[in-house]
């Protein structure tokens, strides 16, 4: 679960405004926000460097596309950068994940395509597009949903063979693009996510999220392989890490 907290956490803990007292909330909901706020507050303690392929599948084709996601940590930020082929003069995706102590999430989307530069921040439902091509979106690489107001633990529960938290996230009024709910089972003693699904604003599942396999590396077992599905376009993305080539 250690690729998992570097890779989609995001430091941004939880504070009740005036109108959302503990007298307020539910208990369901009191203990939503302690879970996501836990959450998101797993923070790597060094910078590290990790290199992978995304593998997209389609109805129509198969590609596969290089990655290099490096970490930084500093005594007041710390930031995740996905590049998706980095190696491509011509042709590259970079996503910059600033977090601060704040609160604070920034996202930096930059992309290279035939000598032409974009580069845009990015934030709020903003973050609902894709990277790279792929079904992984901004949001889903941010955990984007876990900063929305709405946390409320639903039960507790067995889920893949795993011991989980089962957390609803709802997102704020008005936010019709993407996604609206989501509802994941995180592991009670990593708070690695077991299971994600997304909601649309219709109520139908549109993404799944696991992950798949694990290996054990200088004795830590870490993520090999996740998955990500998009029901609407029948397309899926697999992130597979390259662990032998660390």
């Amino acid at each position: 679960m250690k690729r998992l907290a570097l890779l989609l956490v995001a430091l941004a803990p939880f504070a009740l405004t005036a109108q959302e007292t503990s007298s307020t909330l539910s208990k369901a909901g009191i203990e939503g926000r302690e879970i996501a706020a836990n959450l998101l507050a797993m923070q790597p303690v060094e910078a590290e460097t990790n290199l992978a392929i995304l593998e997209i599948r389609s109805k129509m084709a198969r590609t596969e596309i290089p990655l290099r996601i490096a970490v930084n940590v500093t005594p007041t930020h710390w930031t995740t950068t996905y590049m998706a082929n980095p190696d491509n003069q011509t042709e590259e995706s970079c996503l910059k994940i600033t977090r601060k102590p704040s609160g604070e999430a920034e996202y930096l989307l930059s992309t290279s395509q035939g000598g032409t530069n974009h580069v845009c921040k990015l934030s709020g439902a903003e973050t609902m597009v894709p990277f790279a091509g792929t079904d992984f979106w901004v949001a889903d690489l941010g955990m984007e949903f876990l900063r929305w107001p709405s946390q409320t633990l639903l039960k507790k529960e067995l889920r893949r063979g795993q011991s989980c938290n089962k957390l609803e996230s709802i997102a704020p009024p008005g936010w019709t693009n993407g996604y609206v709910r989501v509802v994941g089972w995180y592991d009670i003693d990593t708070g690695g996510p077991v299971l994600v699904w997304a909601y649309d604003a219709n109520g139908k599942r549109l993404k799944e999220f696991k992950p798949n396999e694990f290996k054990k590396v200088n004795g830590e077992w870490q993520v090999e392989e996740m998955e990500i599905s998009n029901s609407r376009t029948g397309s899926r993305t697999t992130l597979r890490f390259q662990l032998d080539r660390q």
